[in-house]
């Protein structure tokens, strides 16, 4: 049977060119599709790092320029009032502000490799607000003041990237000139994750440096978190508590919970939208799949008729008609991979590994095979209904 149907196709190579051309542009398609539904699935399933439940971040607007003592003592006032208030816990500075695409890489050699990171900074109090998971090691504190280094705290990815035996707490790595002269910095902790960027984001080494008000560069937001069920009214109250102290700054609050879930749609967005487009496709390629098979089918009445007629039975033509298509569908996919394993082998997309690819490649067989399944149903139905009296007899 196979070597009858690939003749078959064989014979018919021109027609089925451009049927073959189809199926590996949709499968192209689907596998776009299915890479990057994949990537953000595993992106998800990596862990945050840090709460956002009951969580608030406030942006900061600072005029006259941060390096003025005036502002530096006016931001030790505002972190003051707000642990006073009786429905705040814990109150954080953050150089870089959460779930927002403002990107802080940055990179060092070290034993002649290059250390490449995204880094952010954070003071003493940021990681109990924020509940962040440590694997190993500490939070700044005290114990680093006025010390020979500049501490820092690396997530577990940064140690699998960089220490290939896994031992990196408290080994020094060079420092740089623009923060903290030529101090080493020193790591004193190892997190689980911090992913500043939020779940869909590609994980990616991370290393946070220790905020100090007095010698800092300035801050972007403070982050907060307030008692269960504190109402996104106390805004109104903070606001005017915190213009109270500097009347000259400017302030936006933000819940975490809202930030998450617009960076959720940020990311999501493209995906849906390609995610229609895509489908739109693959319904016309499905309904043209389905149109030349059927116009295949009425001019093949003769050929069909006749195998009938010699005792093939209705079974084994409905089986060669899905055969063939299935076997198109085949070579489509073939195609369809040459052209798409170049993206992995020349390193096109570097967010996109082998595990992904082939996930989704397997994702887009499935796809494309139960499509053409399905375009093949009923008109090889058809087929075996043909009398094959009236076969011999068509013109």
């Amino acid at each position: 049977m196979f070597s009858h149907i690939l003749k078959l196709i064989w014979n018919r190579k021109r027609n089925n060119a451009l049927m073959i051309t189809e199926i590996a542009i949709a499968f192209i398609v689907v596998l776009m599709i299915s890479v990057l539904a994949v990537s953000n699935y595993r992106n998800y399933q990596v862990p945050l790092g840090y709460e956002w439940q009951d969580h608030w971040q406030i942006s900061l607007g600072i005029s006259g320029g941060w390096s003025t003592d005036t502002n530096r003592e006016t931001l030790r006032q505002m972190i003051a009032a707000l642990k006073s208030q009786e429905a705040i816990d814990s109150v954080g500075v953050v150089k870089e502000p959460l779930f927002f695409n403002s990107v802080w890489q940055s990179s060092t050699r070290s034993d002649d490799r290059l250390i490449t990171f995204n880094a952010n900074t954070l003071d003493d109090e940021a990681f109990e607000t924020l509940s962040v998971n440590f694997l190993a090691g500490r939070a700044f504190d005290e114990r680093d003041n006025g010390q020979g280094y500049r501490p820092v705290i690396v997530n577990q990815l940064f140690v699998d990237t960089y220490f290939s035996n896994g031992d990196a707490l408290d080994k020094l790595m060079p420092g740089d000139n623009a923060n903290g002269g030529t101090l080493p910095r020193k790591i004193i902790g190892i997190v689980e994750e911090f992913r500043q960027y939020g779940e869909l984001a590609k994980p990616v080494p991370y290393v946070i440096s220790r905020f100090d008000i007095a010698t800092g560069h300035q801050p972007s937001a403070i982050v907060i978190k307030v008692k269960e069920g504190t109402d996104i009214n106390y805004e109104q109250h903070l606001s005017t508590l915190l213009k109270g102290i500097a009347p000259e700054w400017h302030f936006s609050f933000v819940t975490l919970k809202s930030q998450r879930s617009q960076s959720i749609e940020n990311e999501l967005t493209p995906l849906i939208v390609l995610s229609i487009v895509a489908l739109f496709f693959v319904i016309m390629v499905a309904l043209g799949l389905f149109g030349v098979l059927w116009q295949n089918i009425t001019r093949r009445t003769q050929e069909i008729g006749l195998r009938r007629a010699i005792g093939a039975s209705a079974m084994s033509v409905h089986q060669q008609i899905i055969g063939e298509l299935m076997m198109l569908a085949a070579f489509g996919i073939l195609a369809g991979l040459v052209l798409a394993i170049q993206v992995p082998l020349l390193g096109l997309f570097p967010e996109l590994d082998w595990f992904s690819f082939w996930v989704s490649f397997a994702i887009a067989v499935a796809v494309i095979l139960s499509l053409s399944f399905v375009c093949a149903l009923y008109p090889s139905k058809m087929a075996t209904r043909i009398d094959p009296a009236y076969a011999l007899h068509y013109e």
